[in-house]
């Protein structure tokens, strides 16, 4: 990443400004702050290192990918990373976390217990997965067989890392994550002109809500009505309120919420750490001024996103439209799971984020900018 990052200011003389600057200089800047007043400076320094080194990717992506060519390169790496992800999936994810759900608790019953010490919440994997699968969809779209005389490799790659994201995703059993993707799936097919099978996919999604909510088995319909679930996001939340209450200015340092939340306030220790929210999160881990950095740099992503996929669908290209809606899409899907669970946030998988922006950020500056 350093590597690309020399090379791409060799060449163009100077490093390429973007409008995230500032709210990732103070990002960081609130992540150092808060090692020191961390009550585990070790951890805290790691997950520290680990948004840096997120960053760092975004800003190796911006600088290298300034043609449309190495926007596909960088878009077609994120969807093997995606397939990758979807075949470790049943190797390095703890199922046993998983509550009752669309998939037969037999199928569980056949996968193999996870190798890793330090396994992967489904939650997690579901946000990783939800994030890359509307870009693996477009791409999917984009090189679809428009004639008899057979079918494009391109094609048979996206339909494939498109399976297998979706198998994997549906087996995190994660509802939050269900309604994320549904949501993201939707809007990329509207972005992308395919507005009938939109709001098809919207019809059935909405049917299927009540179907779940009245038809289903009695052990599914009280997993999703269970109120001691929402209970205890409710007083998780309440608690993380408190806290940036307590601490506005530095926040409590990353990683640190159920220490801290166990030793200050009436809050039980549990084997599933975070404040269920990804922008309370954000707002314990580095205090309000991270706060505030960080949902800059969502507003501006947005804006971006929204900028770029403008003017590439005015262009009528439709290559880049894929590209831009599917990179969009997947993150206002991890924004509407993160409002209900963790995600990414503080995980070894925390950069995979950052390069979607970057590549958002880098079609921006080729797309609006230059006009």
């Amino acid at each position: 990443m350093a590597g690309l990052i020399y090379l791409s200011i060799s060449n163009t003389g100077r490093p390429r400004r973007t409008p995230i600057d500032w709210p990732i200089f103070l990002l960081l800047l609130t992540a150092v702050l808060s090692i020191p007043i961390s009550v585990s400076a070790n951890l805290t320094l790691d997950l520290a290192l680990g948004l840096f080194a997120g960053v760092v990717a975004l800003y190796a992506l911006v600088f290298w990918a300034q043609t449309p060519y190495q926007y596909h390169i960088a878009a077609w790496a994120l969807v093997v990373i995606g397939g990758c992800l979807a075949i470790a999936a049943p190797f390095i994810v703890n199922w046993h976390l998983n509550k009752t759900g669309l998939v037969p608790d037999t199928v569980y019953a056949h996968l193999p217990p996870p190798i890793l010490s330090d396994s992967v919440h489904p939650n997690i994997m579901a946000t990783l997965l939800l994030l890359l699968l509307p870009l693996a969809v477009a791409l999917c779209l984009t090189h679809r067989p428009r004639h008899a005389h057979g079918t494009d490799l391109p094609f048979i790659l996206a339909a494939s890392a498109s399976l297998l994201i979706g198998i994997a995703f549906l087996l995190t059993r994660s509802r939050g994550g269900y309604v994320a993707a549904a949501t993201s799936i939707i809007l990329l097919l509207w972005w992308m002109r395919w507005r009938k099978t939109a709001v098809l996919l919207t019809l059935i999604a909405f049917i299927s809500a009540i179907w779940l909510a009245t038809a289903v088995a009695p052990t599914f319909q009280q997993e999703i009505t269970d109120t001691s679930t929402m209970a205890f996001r409710l007083h998780v939340w309440r608690v993380a309120s408190i806290m940036v209450a307590d601490f506005p200015f530095t926040g409590v340092g990353m990683g640190t919420f159920n220490d801290v939340a166990s030793r200050l306030y009436p809050f039980p220790p549990n084997a599933n750490p975070g404040t269920h929210n990804l922008f309370l999160q954000v707002a314990v881990d580095l205090g309000l001024f991270g706060f505030i950095a960080y949902i800059s740099l969502v507003l501006l992503t947005l804006y971006m996103g929204s900028r770029a996929l403008q003017m590439v669908r005015q262009r009528q290209d439709e290559g880049m439209v894929a590209i831009t809606g599917g990179s969009l899409a997947g993150f206002i899907g991890m924004l509407l799971h993160g409002c209900v669970d963790n995600t990414v946030w503080g995980t070894r998988m925390a950069f995979i984020p950052w390069l979607v922006v970057g590549l958002i950020t880098a079609v921006y500056l080729s797309t609006w900018v230059k006009k």
